[in-house]
């Protein structure tokens, strides 16, 4: 009796799915408001978007699918319309919709929402998945350049002096022109903007007795409350601060002036706001 060996053999057959990265380009950013460095975390937009492929299949199409995993900046809120294209549920087909034919390129509108955290700048460029091709494997990309977005820094103020109105005789006038010293600030922003700023016409001063004098402020500059300052490092009283483009100008000069009363003893006190923004 003839033995017979079976031999039985298995095939492993390993299948390997190549996908494609694509990067969506960005025609314009709009926004109505400012990018703030540092600052900002939440910048509403509108961009128009092309999304070029290598070929016109009528049956590829663009998926939205939004990742949140980008350590500088992400995508909230988001909403997307076709330019060109079909539009079929959530999918925009790389199909004309007048003759049926299949198009290399679509052109959509994004809308939404920047995330920024600042904390974790390491460039000013992000790619932020914004969808896919026909499947995950073959991701949608916007290449963002936050310069599209013209970022600036913020402001700040700083107190130099404080006004001091000095010592005088009750009821007679007390000012920073004569008796005192002016309040006196910088501020520090972005280069070759200009500013603005604010402040009130007067304030109110008190005394341990809650015994109030009006105080009559103005810019000595200009005599007014309203002053413009050029932020530019060849102009008067600015100078540079390192190399991103940040200036500071000094010597914002504040007057004072008050009509005391005979029946006016002690130290008064108060405060008054300024404001600043830039005008460009």
């Amino acid at each position: 009796m003839k033995k017979i060996l079976v031999f039985i053999i298995f095939f492993i057959f390993s299948y390997f799915s190549f996908g494609k990265n694509y990067i969506a380009e960005i025609a314009k950013v709009y926004s109505n408001d400012n990018l703030v460095i540092g600052t900002t975390s939440r910048l509403k937009f509108s961009s128009e978007v092309s999304i070029i492929k290598e070929n016109g299949n009528i049956q590829d199409f663009f998926q939205l699918e939004i990742n949140s995993n980008n350590s500088f900046i992400n995508l909230a809120e988001l909403k997307i319309t076709n330019i060109s294209g079909t539009k079929v549920g959530n999918k925009i087909y790389f199909k004309n919709t007048t003759n049926g034919e299949g198009l290399q390129e679509i052109k959509i509108l994004v809308e939404g929402e920047f995330v920024f955290n600042w904390l974790n700048q390491s460039r000013e460029k992000e790619n932020i998945k914004i969808g896919y091709i026909n499947s995950s494997i073959n991701p949608v990309y916007l290449n963002l350049d936050t310069k599209e977005l013209k970022p600036i820094h913020s402001l700040k103020i700083k107190v130099l002096n404080n006004m001091n109105l000095g010592k005088g005789v009750a009821g007679e006038k007390l000012s920073t022109k004569e008796s005192g010293e002016p309040a006196n600030l910088s501020i520090e922003g972005e280069e070759n903007k200009s500013i603005n700023i604010y402040i009130p016409s007067s304030t109110t001063i008190k005394n341990y007795n809650n015994d109030t004098l009006t105080v009559n402020i103005k810019f000595r500059d200009n005599n007014s409350q309203e002053l413009i300052r050029r932020l530019s490092a060849n102009s008067k009283n600015t100078y540079r601060v390192g190399n991103d483009g940040r200036v500071i100008t000094k010597d914002i000069l504040i007057d004072g002036e008050t009509q005391t009363k005979k029946t006016s003893r002690g130290v008064y006190r108060g405060f008054f706001t300024v404001k600043v923004e830039y005008l460009d």
